[in-house]
């Protein structure tokens, strides 16, 4: 008995290690099962204005760390702990990644500049009202229970107008400037608003991706399955890429693994459309299309089918070049986003967006090899 509880203890750690779940008596949980109930609760917080965003954003942190998703979840621990000050001299690009839109505010200013003095050895200084760009890199948490306004500062070089008289400046075309502004509650609500948004954005889009993996794990093992048995004859290596895709979808977190996921299944289509096209189906004197030609390749298909089922299958063939259609403009459109995204701190395509492809995908592949299977198609060789 001795010698079997260090064993069970080495079989447990191993357990958890395979699976990254806890093991609490018979209960048997994991990550994935409690991010999900984290959040239903963090959608649920969301309609209710007693809930605190920063109790939700606590709830998201907790989300990210069971699904493990990295660098896509940093502006949750931004959003808790609040932005580094952000130094206007810095480039465009480091602004886009550390401060979101909506806590960048054009607020009435007052910027306050040196001038020359009717004094001699004596430097006045003027309040010049104008709009200027803050900032805002408080944590939620403060802009949620602020009950006063909140003065904003921030220093930089200010370009002097063309008509430098009334400024009474003679010197350089830019000088130094404090800019100081009143951030006010109802701002500071807007920005929290915003940060709620966003929140549930989140949640929304990782709900759907975990209730979207757990009911189509069937539907894709079946398809699979199928797949397997007639690409194995057909076309390996198409096979194979099938194979190295579904294994990037189920091991991406970013949108640049996404990125190339959605290209592999464009892949996907080039070839299996490409291997499909035999000489019986190519019209006399046609040649074979292009590997990018999908739209064309497909219709040579679907007109050898017809031909061979008759009018009886029309609707059946009209759906098929249909659903390629409608996915190609997906595909197209999830890929545009990724790579010119509209605002970098927002990332409009989800894991649950390119489940849905890939899905998409083997699906019509599915539909595809169904109809040329009633249609009697040889699946023992293939034209080169």
């Amino acid at each position: 008995m001795a010698l079997l509880i260090p064993r069970a203890r080495t079989m447990l750690r191993f357990f958890r290690k395979q699976t990254g779940t806890p093991f609490w008596g018979r209960n048997l949980v994991t990550r994935k099962d409690r991010a999900k109930r984290l959040l239903e609760e963090t959608l649920a917080g969301l309609g209710n204005p007693d809930v605190p965003t920063m109790t939700l954003l606590y709830k998201c942190q907790e989300i990210s760390r069971l699904l493990e998703l990295g660098e896509e979840a940093t502006w949750i621990d931004s959003e808790l702990i609040g932005y580094p000050p952000f130094d206007l001299g810095s480039s465009s690009s480091e602004k886009d990644i550390t401060f979101p839109r909506y806590r960048v505010l054009n607020l009435p200013a007052t910027a306050t500049t040196p001038v020359e003095s009717l004094i001699p050895n004596r430097v006045d200084f003027q309040k010049i009202p104008m709009t200027a760009p803050f900032y805002v890199s408080f944590a939620c948490g403060i802009l949620e229970t602020a009950r006063s306004p909140v003065t904003l500062s921030f220093d930089m070089l200010f370009k002097t107008p063309s008509d430098e008289r009334d400024y009474r400046f003679s010197g350089p075309k830019q000088i130094p400037a404090r800019f100081n502004a009143q951030l006010s509650v109802d701002a500071m609500r807007g920005i929290v608003f915003s940060i709620r948004g966003r929140v549930g954005t989140f949640a929304a889009a990782h709900y759907s991706a975990l209730s979207f993996e757990n009911s189509a794990s069937n539907i894709m093992d079946a398809t699979r399955n199928l797949l397997a048995d007639r690409l194995q004859k057909l076309h390996p290596p198409t096979l194979d890429l099938i194979n190295e895709t579904l294994d990037k979808q189920q091991k991406s977190t970013d949108p640049l693994e996404w990125r190339d996921v959605l290209e592999n299944t464009r892949t996907i289509l080039r070839r299996i459309t490409g291997v499909l096209i035999k000489k019986p189906i190519l019209p006399d004197g046609a040649s074979v299309p292009e590997e990018g030609e999908t739209n064309k390749k497909t219709t040579l298909i679907l007109d050898w089918v017809r031909t061979r089922l008759g009018k009886e299958y029309d609707k059946e063939i009209k759906y098929v070049d249909s659903f390629l259609s409608t996915l190609a403009i997906q595909q197209d459109a999830l890929i545009g986003l990724i790579n010119k995204p509209i605002h970098k701190e927002v990332t409009y395509v989800t894991r649950g967006d390119v489940d849905r492809i890939v899905l998409a995908t083997l699906l019509w592949i599915a539909d595809l090899t169904a109809i040329l299977d009633k249609a009697g198609y040889d699946w023992s060789s293939v034209h080169v």
